[in-house]
Protein backbone atom coordinates (compact mmCIF):
# COMPACT_ATOMS: atom_id res chain seq x y z
CA UNK A 1 0.00 0.00 0.00
CA UNK A 2 1.04 3.59 -0.54
CA UNK A 3 2.63 4.20 2.82
CA UNK A 4 0.24 4.01 5.31
CA UNK A 5 2.02 6.20 8.39
CA UNK A 6 -0.03 5.56 11.46
CA UNK A 7 1.21 4.14 14.79
CA UNK A 8 -0.96 3.30 17.47
CA UNK A 9 1.09 3.66 20.59
CA UNK A 10 0.00 1.83 23.98
CA UNK A 11 0.50 4.41 27.00
CA UNK A 12 -0.20 3.37 30.41
CA UNK A 13 -3.92 1.34 30.48
CA UNK A 14 -5.09 3.52 26.89
CA UNK A 15 -4.55 3.38 23.33
CA UNK A 16 -3.27 5.87 21.95
CA UNK A 17 -3.85 6.54 17.91
CA UNK A 18 -0.98 8.81 16.96
CA UNK A 19 -1.22 7.77 13.63
CA UNK A 20 -0.12 4.96 11.48
CA UNK A 21 2.04 5.19 9.07
CA UNK A 22 0.65 6.03 6.44
CA UNK A 23 2.89 5.18 3.44
CA UNK A 24 3.99 3.33 6.35
CA UNK A 25 2.85 0.13 7.72
CA UNK A 26 1.72 -2.23 5.52
CA UNK A 27 3.15 -5.73 5.49
CA UNK A 28 2.76 -7.97 2.41
CA UNK A 29 2.53 -11.65 1.84
CA UNK A 30 5.30 -13.08 0.08
CA UNK A 31 5.53 -13.57 -3.48
CA UNK A 32 6.55 -16.62 -5.28
CA UNK A 33 10.09 -17.69 -5.68
CA UNK A 34 10.16 -16.59 -9.37
CA UNK A 35 8.68 -13.33 -8.97
CA UNK A 36 10.92 -10.15 -8.56
CA UNK A 37 11.17 -8.35 -5.40
CA UNK A 38 10.97 -5.07 -5.68
CA UNK A 39 11.47 -2.11 -2.59
CA UNK A 40 10.75 1.38 -1.99
CA UNK A 41 11.67 3.79 0.63
CA UNK A 42 9.57 6.43 1.28
CA UNK A 43 9.52 9.13 4.19
CA UNK A 44 5.81 9.60 5.02
CA UNK A 45 4.64 13.38 6.56
CA UNK A 46 0.85 13.06 7.88
CA UNK A 47 -1.60 15.41 6.45
CA UNK A 48 -4.50 14.44 9.22
CA UNK A 49 -5.53 11.73 11.53
CA UNK A 50 -8.78 11.52 12.89
CA UNK A 51 -10.16 9.11 15.76
CA UNK A 52 -13.67 8.37 15.59
CA UNK A 53 -16.45 6.62 17.31
CA UNK A 54 -19.00 4.14 16.00
CA UNK A 55 -21.52 6.64 15.63
CA UNK A 56 -18.96 9.05 13.48
CA UNK A 57 -18.29 11.59 16.62
CA UNK A 58 -15.07 12.92 16.35
CA UNK A 59 -13.06 12.47 19.36
CA UNK A 60 -10.92 14.78 20.73
CA UNK A 61 -9.14 13.36 23.93
CA UNK A 62 -6.12 12.34 22.79
CA UNK A 63 -5.71 10.03 26.17
CA UNK A 64 -9.12 7.90 25.29
CA UNK A 65 -9.28 4.26 25.41
CA UNK A 66 -10.42 3.50 22.18
CA UNK A 67 -13.79 1.10 22.03
CA UNK A 68 -14.90 -1.62 19.98
CA UNK A 69 -16.73 -0.35 16.85
CA UNK A 70 -14.22 2.94 17.11
CA UNK A 71 -12.28 3.56 14.10
CA UNK A 72 -9.42 6.40 12.71
CA UNK A 73 -8.56 7.53 9.17
CA UNK A 74 -5.64 8.59 8.61
CA UNK A 75 -3.96 10.38 5.36
CA UNK A 76 0.05 11.08 4.49
CA UNK A 77 2.46 11.96 1.82
CA UNK A 78 5.17 10.13 0.73
CA UNK A 79 8.34 11.32 -0.64
CA UNK A 80 11.11 9.34 -2.11
CA UNK A 81 14.00 8.89 0.58
CA UNK A 82 13.91 9.13 4.06
CA UNK A 83 13.38 11.86 7.13
CA UNK A 84 16.66 13.16 6.79
CA UNK A 85 16.78 13.16 3.22
CA UNK A 86 14.43 12.47 1.03
CA UNK A 87 12.31 14.66 -2.45
CA UNK A 88 11.10 17.51 -2.00
CA UNK A 89 8.06 16.63 -3.79
CA UNK A 90 5.76 14.04 -2.95
CA UNK A 91 5.85 10.74 -5.00
CA UNK A 92 3.20 8.86 -3.72
CA UNK A 93 0.12 9.19 -1.25
CA UNK A 94 -1.50 6.94 1.47
CA UNK A 95 -4.81 6.25 3.15
CA UNK A 96 -5.76 4.10 5.77
CA UNK A 97 -8.76 3.85 7.78
CA UNK A 98 -9.09 1.54 10.44
CA UNK A 99 -11.90 -0.01 12.53
CA UNK A 100 -11.22 -1.81 16.41
CA UNK A 101 -12.28 -4.78 16.99
CA UNK A 102 -10.34 -5.89 20.17
CA UNK A 103 -8.56 -4.21 22.77
CA UNK A 104 -5.45 -4.83 20.13
CA UNK A 105 -6.31 -5.34 16.97
CA UNK A 106 -8.21 -3.45 14.07
CA UNK A 107 -9.70 -4.28 10.35
CA UNK A 108 -7.88 -2.00 8.34
CA UNK A 109 -8.58 -0.69 4.69
CA UNK A 110 -5.35 1.22 2.85
CA UNK A 111 -4.15 1.87 -0.38
CA UNK A 112 -1.10 3.92 -1.35
CA UNK A 113 -1.06 5.50 -4.84
CA UNK A 114 2.02 5.82 -6.96
CA UNK A 115 1.34 7.40 -10.20
CA UNK A 116 -1.15 5.95 -11.95
CA UNK A 117 -1.66 2.71 -9.39
CA UNK A 118 -2.61 1.58 -5.93
CA UNK A 119 -1.10 -0.66 -3.75
CA UNK A 120 -4.11 -1.81 -1.53
CA UNK A 121 -4.49 -3.31 1.66
CA UNK A 122 -8.25 -4.58 2.03
CA UNK A 123 -9.85 -5.50 4.70
CA UNK A 124 -6.62 -6.64 7.12
CA UNK A 125 -6.11 -7.55 10.57
CA UNK A 126 -3.43 -5.33 12.10
CA UNK A 127 -1.98 -5.15 16.12
CA UNK A 128 -2.88 -1.56 16.77
CA UNK A 129 -0.70 -1.73 19.97
CA UNK A 130 2.28 -2.46 18.68
CA UNK A 131 4.64 0.33 18.36
CA UNK A 132 4.98 -0.05 14.26
CA UNK A 133 1.91 -1.90 13.35
CA UNK A 134 2.45 -4.59 10.24
CA UNK A 135 -0.29 -4.14 7.41
CA UNK A 136 -0.60 -6.99 4.74
CA UNK A 137 -0.79 -5.73 1.00
CA UNK A 138 -3.18 -7.85 -1.15
CA UNK A 139 -3.79 -6.62 -4.27
CA UNK A 140 -3.42 -3.30 -6.53
CA UNK A 141 -3.96 -1.56 -9.54
CA UNK A 142 -2.15 -0.91 -12.56
CA UNK A 143 1.50 -1.70 -12.24
CA UNK A 144 0.56 -2.93 -8.84
CA UNK A 145 -2.09 -5.25 -10.43
CA UNK A 146 -1.54 -9.13 -7.98
CA UNK A 147 1.20 -7.30 -5.67
CA UNK A 148 1.75 -9.13 -2.18
CA UNK A 149 4.88 -8.13 -0.02
CA UNK A 150 5.75 -5.95 3.40
CA UNK A 151 5.70 -2.00 4.73
CA UNK A 152 7.51 -1.74 7.21
CA UNK A 153 7.41 1.29 9.55
CA UNK A 154 9.51 3.33 11.83
CA UNK A 155 8.17 6.12 13.17
CA UNK A 156 10.50 9.63 13.22
CA UNK A 157 11.02 10.70 16.97
CA UNK A 158 7.59 11.97 18.18
CA UNK A 159 6.00 13.04 15.54
CA UNK A 160 3.14 11.56 13.07
CA UNK A 161 5.81 10.96 10.73
CA UNK A 162 7.63 8.12 9.62
CA UNK A 163 10.21 5.97 7.73
CA UNK A 164 8.60 3.07 5.82
CA UNK A 165 9.48 0.88 3.14
CA UNK A 166 7.50 -1.46 0.81
CA UNK A 167 8.66 -4.93 -0.41
CA UNK A 168 6.36 -6.59 -3.27
CA UNK A 169 6.30 -8.94 -5.78
CA UNK A 170 3.19 -8.96 -8.59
Amino acid sequence: MSHIRRTVRATGAAVLLAGITGAAVLAFAQGTASAKTTTMHFFSKNVSDNFYQANGQLITNPNAQPAVGDYFISTDLDYTGNAKKHAKTATASDNLVCTITTATQGVCDGSIAIGGSLLLANHVTIDIASNNPVVSINGGTGQFKGAHGTVTTVEVGSTNNSNFTVSYSN
